[in-house]
């Protein structure tokens, strides 16, 4: 029986984690994170004091990372050379080098192989900013979602002062536009939605409505 993939693309703190784990659970599909993977190798070349702003000193790394992935439920956790690094990968350090590596092509040929292996075998609800446009450009079901700025570093400060309490919701939005205007405009990987994509301004809508939406939408084409 032919294996269904959904892609959910957009950009920072659009909400698409929380709405892939979500509908994954719903619908009983594996829910796969390529941006918790993207951080797991920032989060190596920082803990090993590898200059990540350097491509060809990243490429030369690789060879030494090894990730693996764990699935429990809608639970999706990143195994870094045998350790669990997933409660690391949140910080807004990490935004910033993932942002540099991910531009990287040999770095997004390393994690496009493993995220495909993980889509050929698994009804899948894959996450990212570049799954439907590249990754898994023949998904079934592809969406993106969107919201203001300001919308997006509101919900992200609730996250992040729990760990910074000196952050401010103007310096996360900030961070959030200049990441987001050089994800579009970088040569690979490039944060655009699919032409078939469907366009979910989650703004107007909070989660749970979202997840309507895409199971909605799976559950319709279905019948």
């Amino acid at each position: 029986m032919k294996k269904i993939n959904i892609a959910i693309d957009g950009g920072a703190g659009t909400g698409k984690s929380t709405v892939a784990g979500l509908v994954a659970e719903k619908l009983g599909y594996t829910f796969v994170s390529s941006g918790l993977i993207y951080r797991a190798i920032a989060y190596y070349a920082i803990s090993q004091n590898i200059d990540y702003l350097s491509e060809t000193t990243m490429q030369d790394n690789l060879h030494n990372i090894n990730i693996q992935t764990k699935i429990e439920g809608r639970s999706f956790a990143i195994i870094l050379n045998k350790k669990d690094v997933t409660n690391l990968l949140h910080t807004q350090e990490l935004s910033k080098a993932t942002s540099d590596i991910s531009k990287y092509i040999e770095v997004r040929n390393f994690v496009t192989a493993i995220v495909r292996d993980l889509a050929k075998d698994n009804n899948i609800i894959m996450e990212g900013r570049d799954i439907g446009t590249v990754i898994l450009p023949d998904a079934e079901f592809k969406f993106f979602l969107t919201a203001s700025s300001r919308v997006l570093a509101e919900r992200r400060f609730k996250d992040l002062i729990k760990t910074d309490p000196f952050i401010t919701v103007e310096e996360i939005e900030k961070g959030i536009i200049k990441r987001d205007k050089e994800d579009s405009e970088r040569e690979h990987g490039r944060l655009v939605a699919a032409s078939d994509a469907i366009k979910i301004d989650t703004g107007n809508y909070n989660i749970e409505e979202v997840v309507n939406i895409v199971i909605d939408t799976v559950k319709k084409d279905k019948e």
